[in-house]
């Protein structure tokens, strides 16, 4: 980045990372939007040179300098005319082996990333909640809990990943202790990307950085509270929901705990 520190926000969804970033937000020096693109498009760049116009940058000698120039100049490009000092993107599986490789490799090899955790029942239970506020049925389980599922399942394989390999580079923050000791959580991340501590107002959060939630198909699944709380959740998971939850949760903790 030109002028900026980038880091990253990984992990899992439903674990407050909104409410976080419109806490950070109170600070000037700081960039935040909603989900990012910024890794898809390093990726989809990325594939490009490796394999779609490899043959030709490789017969002009140009496959290293293109990738470094074109995949590491898409950070600039995508925050182009933010002056602010730190910038956070947010995008779940930034932490995936390849793609964290990737942005050890064009952005900086010392980059951050927090990468955000919660036992995975309550993650289900926030989605079902949302889904059937919105008129949806018991499908919800079985889309989440696929092998294949975007929203969780890669980004809890993910994370998963990030904790057993003890990534340096990676600050694990927890729901709980957003909602239990806010300003414990931002005093940890200034630490973490070296910057200067700041004082939050966590009783009362403007809701400042927001997404257009009908494009996700689930209204208000980014709507924030004014003061940090925990909002009671009265989802009762199906039995084989609840036990598969359970033990992905145990995984992912346990591998926590080893950090």
């Amino acid at each position: 980045m030109i002028g900026n520190k980038l880091v990253l926000v990984a992990g899992l969804p439903r674990t407050g990372s909104t409410l976080l970033m419109n806490m950070l937000a109170q600070n000037s020096a700081f960039y935040i939007e909603g989900n990012s693109g910024l890794c898809q498009l390093m990726w989809d760049m990325q594939q490009s040179c490796d394999y779609n116009c490899k043959e030709q940058l490789s017969a002009n000698n140009k496959l290293e300098s293109v990738k470094d120039s074109v995949i590491g100049g898409l950070s600039d490009l995508y925050y182009k005319g933010i002056s602010n000092k730190v910038i956070f993107d947010k995008c779940r599986p930034w932490v995936m082996p390849a793609n964290l490789e990737m942005a050890k490799t064009y952005i900086d090899e010392n980059v951050k990333a927090i990468v955000m955790v919660r036992p995975i029942d309550e993650i289900i239970r926030s989605f079902a909640k949302l889904h059937f506020a919105s008129g949806g049925d018991d499908s919800i389980y079985s889309e989440l809990l696929d092998d294949n599922s975007e929203v969780l399942m890669r980004s809890f394989h993910a994370t998963c990943y990030a904790a057993k390999a003890k990534e340096k580079n990676c600050l694990f923050v927890s729901y709980e202790n957003i909602v239990d000791d806010p300003i414990g959580v931002l005093s940890n991340i200034y630490s973490f990307i070296n910057e200067d501590k700041f004082i939050h107002n966590t009783n009362k959060i403007e809701q400042v950085i927001s997404e257009n939630d009908s494009v996700y198909g689930l209204d208000g699944m980014h709507h924030i509270r004014e003061s940090v709380s925990r909002l009671n959740n009265d989802v009762v998971l199906p039995e084989w929901v609840q036990e598969k939850a359970n033990a992905m949760t145990n995984t992912l903790f346990t591998e926590l705990r080893g950090i």
